[in-house]
């Protein structure tokens, strides 16, 4: 998985190369459709994370079987109809001139999310199983898909072939993996247990689909004050960022079920202090991960992406923000699972800060340029991670002191890759602090 992690990354820094900065600005937008199929399965494998987990071992197997045949069920059904209204909903934006893209692609691009997302029915239960093996082998082969249509596809087609290479990739996967886990005629829910499991899924699902939207928000925001060009160079600075977060989020489904399993046994904050130390070192590797990127940002982006130079000073402001992301993506699954209630996540706690992120978009851009818009996501994220410990401090899992100190690990880590692109804001390519070198007068 690391590897593949590393692959896709690679993968998506060679897109914008390919595309360029216009096309790729267009890029930045339709992938949100293929992000937001991925979770659009109103929060049925978070109900799975929640569910499972405790009934494993326990007496009541056939009820288990039962529940795990309905919700495969329903995200089929799910799928079917997302299918449908999206396609209607992109045609009538179309006709309307109100889509920012062309329909071929983005239609494709919503179907490969769907597909994708059916394709991760089957893993979600593998997940909340902890069988760690049929998991894998399921990520290994969405991920491959991934790394290998997106470029093969571009190549091929540009942006339609992009996606109709996803989409036909996880339209086997998906078939593939119902294979071993296929939903049986028997288990079909009917329209009262839908609803039952659409009601208990929903809330959990509000926090999955803010989330999503909260990390491409900031690009739809920039595509609405500026031009095609700057909006191009603004996706490559978010998109690194997302690919960093994102690779990073999903090394999250290999701890998050096996913790949230003992701290449903284990006494009230009886796990905290190693779940503080845990996060507090992923914030650590991620702050490394940053100041390497900001250093070496703008001299790589002048050698290997000259028509994207005017980029690197906003992807290096984005690049604070990653260390409180990073840890936020890994709450995320926590809070859903033990919260007490979990729809506060998706009612206040990510609507707040995606508001707040809009907001300081908006303002930011009109004041710095792209850097503003930046730091829209630099202070939105520290303000969601102290809501989301603030909310955890309530469950079985932190205590109070233990949350604070993870809070002030992510901040101060946050205010020295301020201070480092403060003191380096070329780079590399400035040896010397720039403070350091200035000449004072006699």
């Amino acid at each position: 998985m690391p590897g593949l992690t590393l692959l896709n990354a690679m993968v998506g820094l060679l897109l914008p190369a390919l595309l360029g900065p216009i096309a790729f600005g267009q890029y930045a937008l339709m992938v949100t459709l293929f992000q937001y199929g991925l979770v659009f399965d109103f929060g049925l494998s978070q109900l799975v994370d929640r569910v499972v987990p405790p009934m494993l071992g326990g007496a009541d197997q056939p009820l288990l079987a039962r529940f795990i045949g309905q919700i495969l069920w329903l995200r089929l059904y799910i799928a079917a109809a997302l299918l449908v209204g999206g396609t209607l909903l992109l045609i009538a934006l179309s006709l309307g001139g109100g889509l920012a893209f062309d329909l071929l692609p983005a239609l494709l691009a919503m179907a490969a999310g769907i597909a994708f997302m059916v394709a991760l029915g089957p893993a979600s239960i593998y997940r909340a199983r902890s069988q760690r093996r049929m998991f894998g082998l399921i990520s290994i082969a969405v991920n491959l898909i991934l790394a290998i249509g997106r470029p093969l596809g571009v190549l091929a087609g540009g942006l339609v072939g992009c996606f109709l290479c996803l989409t036909l990739g996880y339209l086997v996967i998906a078939v593939w993996v119902h294979g071993d886990l296929p939903p049986r005629r028997a288990e079909r829910p009917s329209f009262a247990v839908c609803r039952s499991l659409l009601a208990r899924g929903i809330p959990l699902f509000l926090t999955a689909s803010v989330w999503a939207f909260y990390m491409t928000a900031n690009r739809w925001i920039v595509s609405g004050l500026a031009s095609s060009e700057a909006l191009g160079q603004f996706a490559f600075a978010a998109n690194a960022v997302y690919l960093i977060v994102g690779a990073v989020a999903g090394l999250a489904q290999f701890y998050y079920p096996r913790l949230t399993a003992r701290a449903a046994l284990a006494p009230a904050g009886a796990l905290s202090l190693q779940v503080t130390r845990d996060f507090s070192v992923l914030a650590a590797g991620m702050a490394l991960v940053s100041g390497v990127g900001m250093l070496l940002a703008p001299p790589l982006i002048g050698l290997l992406y000259p028509s994207f130079g005017p980029s690197a000073p906003a992807l290096q402001v984005l690049l604070i923000a990653v260390p409180s992301l990073v840890v936020s993506s890994w709450l995320m699954p926590v809070s859903l699972n033990l919260a007490r209630r979990p729809w506060l996540d998706g009612a206040v706690i990510y609507p707040f800060a995606l508001l707040v992120l809009m907001g300081l978009t908006h303002l930011g851009y009109a004041r710095a340029g792209l850097q503003g818009a930046g730091a829209g996501l630099v202070v939105s994220a520290q303000i969601l991670l102290v809501m989301q410990l603030a909310h955890l401090r309530q469950t079985r899992l932190f205590r109070a002191r233990d949350a604070l100190v993870l809070v002030g690990c992510a901040l101060a880590l946050s205010a020295l890759l301020a201070i480092l692109l403060w003191s380096f804001p070329d780079g590399i390519g400035r040896i010397t602090p720039h403070w350091a070198a200035r000449v004072v007068p006699d």
